[in-house]
């Protein structure tokens, strides 16, 4: 047993240090044990009467906030990243427009022209399972509400200057779960990107009407489904639809005011959704069927969440309220510049989720099953049986 811990720990030595080690117990065969990346971004940014900053990473502040200075030029990469994955990023500069996209630590913006970055865009290539958040301190405005996956960030038409921008990559699926993902097309804005699992998909405080919904399955087994209906303005509540379908109108300028979603042929699993409601907010979540929104109070949806959680024994877990992500954001200290810093400012660290079997972490196969664990003691040993 001894001879075996000791190759198992030289191997373990021998992965490389962006990896961790999903620690398996006694008995668990080898081909089981998983290597997650704490995949993350790296960020610069070029601001008036500085130059460029260092790089942060992981949501700290890039820029400054409080002296009005401008970011005039950006860099962004991607930390221990898989193979083939990169990070796209486009500005809105002053008297250009929108540049083409860049990637992968290119100069976005401009050096040397004193034009101030007004607007940004950022979306990953090749990294299924993670969203690209971001959010931006403008002239005028202050911290605006965090966007993500191709979102515009900042302002277009305004001649407000961007002053600084925090980004963060957050795993939003293991890639072998049931997932959903889910579109919404807003007042004055179209057909939004997708967004998957938990994420929000409309907008929030800008009193503008979701007006469709569509929803997809991700990795569901064959034979599944997901159904939807939409209360709207002046029509009431339409058939169901599902897998794609278009639910609500586009074009038509009625607000969606409620909605209803349920799994087909997913035994052990549940899906919760909530919506942001005209003139009261987040809503509780609500479950398999349940009534999400209003009805003949002639209140807008403004934004939903959608996500797929277990159900063990057939009983949906009670959904708990939670609030928005832009509310319940931490603010995190800026990062050093070349700038001299105030007393009492540190670099922002970076917080890695890792999912070990420590027995609060539940994965969800397509069968309804979980799978839970026991955190061992000897960290660094993977245990096979003699």
């Amino acid at each position: 047993m001894k001879k075996k811990k000791i190759m198992a720990l030289a191997m373990a030595a021998a992965l490389t240090g962006a990896s961790v080690i999903n620690i398996c117990s006694r008995g668990v065969k080898a081909e089981s044990l998983q290597i997650i990346n704490n995949v993350g971004v790296s960020y610069q940014a070029h601001v008036q009467n500085v130059g460029w900053q260092t790089a942060v990473t992981d949501g700290a502040e890039a820029g400054t906030d409080g002296k009005g200075l401008r970011v005039e030029g950006l860099k962004l990469s991607l930390t221990n990243a898989p193979v083939g994955a990169s990070i796209l990023y486009q500005t809105h500069v002053q008297n250009v427009g929108w540049q083409p996209w860049f990637s992968d630590g290119q100069e976005a913006g401009t050096v040397g022209k004193g034009l101030r970055v007004e607007g940004l865009k950022i979306k990953l290539n090749n990294m299924p399972g993670y969203s690209i958040q971001y959010r931006t301190h403008v002239q005028n405005v202050g911290w605006q509400n965090w966007v993500s996956d191709g979102e515009e960030a900042g302002t277009v038409g305004k001649g407000l200057r961007v002053e600084a921008l925090e980004i963060k990559i957050v795993k939003i699926s293991d890639n072998s779960t049931v997932g959903v993902t889910y579109a919404g097309h807003v007042q004055n804005v179209g057909w939004q990107n997708e967004v998957q699992n938990g994420q929000i998909s409309g907008t929030e405080s800008r009193a503008l009407r979701l007006e469709g919904l569509k929803m997809n399955l991700v990795n569901a087994p064959v034979g599944a489904k997901i159904d939807y209906q939409a209360h709207v303005q002046n029509i009431g509540w339409q058939a169901p639809v599902s897998d794609g379908a278009e639910a609500g109108t586009d074009g038509k300028g009625l607000r969606v005011e409620a909605f209803k979603v349920k799994l087909e042929n997913l035994p052990g699993l549940s899906v919760q959704y909530r919506a942001y409601v005209q003139n009261i907010g987040w809503q509780d979540w609500v479950a398999d069927g349940q009534e999400a929104g209003t009805d003949g109070k002639g209140l807008q949806v403004e934004a939903v969440e959608i996500r797929i959680v277990n159900a063990a024994g057939g009983v949906t877990p009670a959904p708990a309220p939670t609030a928005p992500t832009t509310e319940t954001e931490p603010t995190i200290p800026t990062a050093p510049t070349t700038e001299t810093e105030p007393a009492g400012t540190t670099t922002a660290g970076t917080t890695t989720t890792v999912i070990t079997p420590t027995g609060t972490t539940t994965v969800i196969t397509p069968s309804g099953t979980t799978t839970t664990g026991t955190t061992p003691t000897d960290i660094g040993a993977i245990y096979v049986d003699d």
